[in-house]
């Protein structure tokens, strides 16, 4: 709902209200198949996995109920008279999203397995894939006892856990803002601008995950009882269902009959709490986020309006305060009272405390025990210049300091510290993101044709300040031990910790260039074909230079677009074609997922019946094409560089819309 008063004859008071409330009720099954740590590759196409090595086929999916609830009020006052313009506005939005699994379980998982001599353990299958280089490879499973069976089944598999979740986040946005404008004049007429806003976000977010272990009549994990055909757990509608890729039908758990199973049959089963709260101190957040900011702008011409000029500049000050989880497992051990390990005489190694898996998680997990707080200010300038050489030759020229935020869950911090036992050991740090600055430098000529056309050449760069990096320092290194010492783990020097810590560091540098075509072709085209409009753009955009090349963007990347358009009458069409070159790593990586080049085709088309109402349908990737990722090296055979390969379909909306 919007609402206008014009309550004097410049100025104008604009009230406006907007809610929406979506829910959704979500399933998906995933059918898991892992080959252990040491698959044999039997012949080109042709891989097993070794038994005993963690072989295993698995059944599962997540099941979920999805509401999101969002309001907003917004309100604004304008007012142009002859000398003054003003503006002031103010809104505030509301939104709320949960995700849950209330009378049913929102993860089973079914494995394929058998159980040992003794009753008690489970052993995994053998699997076998044939044809790895198609789409959807024959796959053979073969139980520890020689038994060949359908990997797509439940008869052979175990119920080993189950999970529920209940996920719940609060998003609160305000802001106010304002401005005043008039020209006055100096040696030339110059509009002066000036206003500032104050930008506020608040991110509210927790996240139970009930966990159960199974265990049976016998009270036993991964006992003869666990064997999920014992309980009728199979869905017989979704069951029947024909899956895609031209796969057979599966047998699939009911996560309905398995929640009703832990109601009625509780002493069956296990809740494991230290579970539950690993997932809720790493799930459990705070934020808020404040954005205050003036400016003051010039616009002007000379030279007969031949060379427009617009400059100002901004300040802005970046307030952030952050809450998250802290899983710190030196808590296991035990301390004497200046903070220092106790040490076992004999072997020199920490002394665990004692206690049950509760216990540790417990003292080990602190919900929203990190707690920081940053603020960052600073002045911007920025200068933009434009110059007519002739009446349809443009150059352009853009000289700025900008300053980009992080998104706001890079401001979650977390630390991160493995047990003495793990291996390796690690520390990972995620200190809440600074802003980067950029100094920005942008040049363009622009030539506009006689008959409704365009051409235009540009060129970028941008000089990064504080950027974003990501580092590891290896166990027992030089820099690990300076890095331990400087985020204040002394005390982990000697046992030889990993050290992995995203920050802000170092400068970098982007630059590229963009090349772009329009043109109608109402002069060149018979006249069934007047309106017909044409376009191409492409840009490049080199790696960056002063960052290391496991950083994130350390790649160099090509993008091309090219289309077609047509509107006569009350009839219009739109045809894209977009096309993403593979992206060229600055160091070459074999572990590194690359997605593949593809050119994809979007379609629109509208028609307008009415003078007030009109029909409109778009369609992206109307051809259907996939999306593959690769992992190879210069040595891996061609059928055998997929890594995976999504298929979306084509996404189509449609509709009619119209202006009362």
């Amino acid at each position: 709902i919007s609402a206008d008063w014009r309550f004097a004859p410049r100025d104008v008071l604009t009230i406006g209200l907007s809610e929406a409330y979506y829910e959704e009720w979500g399933m998906n099954r995933r059918f898991d198949v892992a080959l252990g740590t040491n698959p044999v590759v039997i012949a080109r196409d042709h891989v097993q996995g070794r038994p005993g090595a963690g072989s295993t086929t698995s059944r599962g999916g997540g099941m979920s109920i999805k509401a999101s609830t969002t309001w907003q009020s917004e309100l604004k006052w304008t007012h142009h008279g002859p000398v003054w313009k003003f503006e002031a506005g103010s809104s505030f939005s509301h939104a709320s999203f949960n995700v849950r699994s209330t009378n049913f379980m929102g993860s089973v998982p079914f494995n394929i397995g058998t159980f040992a001599a003794s009753g008690v353990g489970r052993v995994g299958p053998t699997v076998r894939f044939d044809y790895t280089g198609d789409y959807l490879p024959i796959i053979t499973t073969v139980l520890a006892t020689g038994e060949s069976v359908n990997p797509r089944g439940l008869q052979h598999t175990a119920l080993t856990s189950a999970t529920q979740l209940d996920r719940r986040s609060v998003d609160i946005k305000k802001n106010l803002r304002g401005f005043a404008q008039r020209t006055v004049d100096f040696v030339v007429p110059v509009t002066v601008k000036v206003g500032g806003d104050i930008r506020q976000s608040q991110r509210d977010k927790r996240q139970r995950a009930p966990n159960y272990t199974f265990l049976g009549p016998d009270g036993i994990a991964n006992s003869l009882d666990n064997a999920a055909s014992l309980y009728g757990l199979v869905d017989p509608l979704y069951s029947t269902v024909t899956p895609p890729y031209g796969n057979p039908k599966f047998e699939w758990g009911d996560q309905y009959k398995v929640y009703d199973m832990i109601v009625a049959r509780p002493e069956w089963w296990v809740r494991n709490v230290a579970t539950e709260i690993n997932s809720e101190v790493a799930n459990s957040a705070y934020l808020d986020e404040t954005i205050s900011s003036g400016f003051l702008r010039l616009d002007t011409s000379v030279f007969n309006n031949r060379l427009a000029i617009a400059t100002g500049i901004r300040y802005q000050r970046y307030e952030v305060s952050v809450e998250s989880g802290e899983q710190n497992t030196l808590a296991r051990y035990l301390h004497d009272d200046d903070g220092a390990f106790v040490l076992n005489p004999t072997t020199g190694q920490p002394i665990v405390i004692g206690g049950s898996a509760t216990d540790i998680a417990t003292r080990t997990q602190t919900e929203r025990g990190n707690q920081r707080e940053m603020t960052v200010s600073g002045f911007h300038p920025s200068i933009n210049a434009s110059y007519r050489l002739t009446e349809n030759l443009y150059v352009r020229t853009n000289i700025a300091s900008s300053i980009n935020y992080p998104e706001l869950n890079q401001l979650f911090a977390a630390t991160t510290i493995s047990d003495l036992t793990a291996n390796p050991r690690r520390l990972t740090v995620n200190k809440p993101l600074e802003p980067w600055t950029g100094k920005n430098y942008d040049l363009s000529l622009e030539y506009y044709t006689q008959n409704g056309g365009s051409l235009s050449l540009a060129w970028f760069r941008k000089d990064i300040s504080n950027f974003i990096r990501q580092r590891t320092a290896n166990s027992g290194t030089t820099e690990a031990r300076e890095a331990l010492g400087r985020l204040g783990y002394e005390e982990l020097v000697p046992f030889n910790y990993e050290v992995v810590e995203r920050f802000n560091q170092g400068e970098a540098r982007l630059s590229g260039w963009e090349f772009a075509l329009d043109q109608r072709l109402d002069r060149y085209a018979p006249e069934w074909a007047r309106g017909t409009r044409i376009f191409f753009n492409t840009s490049y955009k080199a790696a960056p230079k002063g960052i290391a090349g496991g950083d994130l963007g350390a790649f160099s990347q090509r993008l091309m677009n090219w289309g077609v358009s047509f509107r006569r009458g009350p009839f219009s069409t739109h045809l894209k074609w977009n096309h993403v070159a593979q992206r060229k790593l600055t160091v070459f990586n074999p572990a590194t997922t690359r997605p593949g080049s593809r050119t994809l085709l979007d379609v629109d088309v509208s028609h307008q019946f009415h003078p007030k109402v009109s029909f409109f349908a778009s369609a992206s990737n109307v051809m259907g094409k996939q999306r593959v990722s690769y992992v190879f090296t210069d040595k891996t055979p061609d059928y055998a560089r997929a890594r995976q390969y999504q298929y979306y379909g084509v996404a189509i909306v449609a509709g009619v819309k119209g202006q009362f």
